[in-house]
């Protein structure tokens, strides 16, 4: 455990609970999940996400679920956390190689795979989820970035349009792209698109901060840690089941939701009517976590949503929300320390500023005393001679000088006007600061 720091938002009891929550009467189909990742060396929290987005991912467009208020795109967005090395990379690959998902129906055991794509910008989104011709659906793709950081500094390109087309994307809506060069359009329910982030705190803005869309309540963070792992124990090897999609979702049956989902849905849209929506994006959030239920239900072979994996889906989406506020607190902590940074260098660069302004003052009146041969001096002149900034180390060096009987200052009769003369220890500082 030597050089290691476990940096979760969670506890391990946290983590403990969060497991019960997940996989306790879960199933076989979920708890393989769960046995399957340990014996392989992956973290289940973690890998349950990423099996339920593959598997939401490999359906075709036209595979929706209904809550109560119309047919929704199961397009999922993930973030898997962690510092690099971690894994993150690899894991999406994991579940890609554990998780087969077949067609029920007239096509039974036709397997269903996504297509896996990187992200340069939003027109090449669209050109992507473009059906290969008329008529015909669009493309499964799982687009994935292995650093959150790359995707921000595209977003940040003049004229980029990555932001607002994953929105779209998000909603299974239609895409349009209409400029000199290109006029692309995509039906809306003709395409299936899931998200796969890798991200570290620091490069999280891009979906934390900035405008006020609700982008970050899209996604689902986890972190890539299985704290509960028991060290040198040996598990056991394990298969997980094929995903059999259901033939009448696979027709464009929207998968249903149990009763009790349906109201509690219903009851957040009617008070978003009433009141306008939560002012912490639970819409959004509400349909993630419907999303994310439905990817544990495929992963069940299921055919409706029920409360059990409803309840695990927001177990996943509180966890999801504790990581977001920790990266949101990270990036608060960043910015409070590079802005105090920067007073420090602010207040690094004056002092130096005014230390070589002092080093300039110091011969000036030297020399200027020196030169009178005995006379008095008149100290404005010399201080006028300074830059605006600079005057402020004059009357410093001054009153070094007047404290250290170098120069006495002496009012010039009949004006008043500050005068400088030798003092006992001016022949000292001549040497000392080897004016000639």
């Amino acid at each position: 455990m030597t050089n290691r720091k476990f940096d979760s938002v969670y506890t391990v009891a946290q983590w403990e609970q969060l497991e019960h929550e997940v996989f306790d009467g879960a199933g076989d189909a979920l708890q393989r999940v769960r046995d399957y990742a340990r014996a392989n060396n992956r973290p289940p929290i973690a890998f349950l996400v990423a099996c339920a987005l593959y598997a939401l991912t490999a359906t075709p467009g036209r595979v929706r679920f209904d809550a109560g208020l119309g047919p929704g795109a199961p397009n999922l967005f993930v973030v898997l956390m962690g510092r690099p090395g971690g894994g993150k990379d690899k894991l999406i690959e994991a579940a890609s190689d554990a998780v087969t998902v077949l067609q029920a129906g007239d096509d039974l055991g036709l397997q269903l795979r996504p297509q896996s794509h990187g992200i340069g910008s939003g027109e090449g989104l669209l050109t992507s989820l473009q059906p290969e011709g008329e008529g015909q659906a669009g493309p499964s793709i799982l687009f994935t970035v292995t650093e959150v950081g790359l995707m921000g500094a595209l977003s940040e390109r003049q004229g980029s349009t990555l932001r607002p087309h994953l929105l779209n994307i998000y909603s299974g809506g239609e895409l349009t792209l209409n400029n000199r060069k290109d006029k692309l359009r995509v039906e809306r329910g003709n395409y299936r698109a899931g998200l796969v982030l890798g991200a570290q705190p620091d490069k999280t803005g891009f979906i934390i901060s900035g405008q006020d869309d609700g982008f970050k309540h899209r996604f689902v963070f986890v972190e890539v840690f299985d704290p509960l792992r028991k060290p040198g124990e040996e598990y056991p090897p394990v298969n997980l089941h094929p995903v059999m999609v259901p033939s009448s979702v696979l027709d464009g049956t929207p998968m249903g939701v149990a009763p009790a989902i349906r109201e509690k849905v219903l009851r957040n849209n009617e008070e978003t009517l009433m009141y306008g929506p939560p002012l912490d994006g639970g819409g959004h959030r509400m349909f993630t976590t419907l999303k994310l239920a439905m990817g544990l239900t495929l992963l069940r072979s299921g055919d409706r949503i029920e409360e059990g994996d409803y309840r695990r889906a927001e177990g996943l989406m509180g966890f999801s929300a504790a990581i977001a506020r920790g990266c949101e607190a990270h990036l608060e902590g960043q910015q409070v320390e590079e802005a105090a940074l920067r007073l420090e260098r602010k207040d690094a660069a004056e002092e130096a500023v005014q230390a070589r302004a002092k080093v300039k003052a110091r011969p000036l009146i030297l020399k200027a005393v020196a030169d009178a041969d005995g006379q008095a001096v008149p100290s404005s002149p010399l201080r006028q001679r300074m830059r605006g900034n600079q005057r402020g180390a004059f009357d410093a060096v001054l009153d070094e000088f007047m404290a250290a009987d170098v120069v006495h200052q002496v009012e010039e009769e009949g004006t008043k006007r500050p005068m400088l003369i030798r003092g006992g220890a001016f022949d000292a500082a001549m040497d000392k600061y080897q004016v000639s």
